[in-house]
């Protein structure tokens, strides 16, 4: 986790293998509004192309946190 910190935002993909899920479970807590994301693609894309912000993602995590 440690070596991805000095990033500011993080992909679906390097965030389902931080939680071992699949990239479609990351891409569905982005659509149903769990995990806030930004769309950072290019002017004239179609795709989204989503990027998750570190704090966002930690407190996602807490959210989730079972005790």
């Amino acid at each position: 986790v440690l070596e991805h910190m000095d990033e500011d935002f993080l992909s679906k993909q390097q965030i389902a293998n931080l939680m071992g899920v699949d990239r479609r479970t990351v891409h569905s807590w982005v659509e149903g509004g769990e995990l806030p994301a930004i769309d950072a693609r290019s002017t004239g894309s179609t795709k989204p192309l989503y990027r998750i912000a570190w704090v966002d993602f930690l407190e996602f995590c807490e959210r989730r946190r079972v005790d």
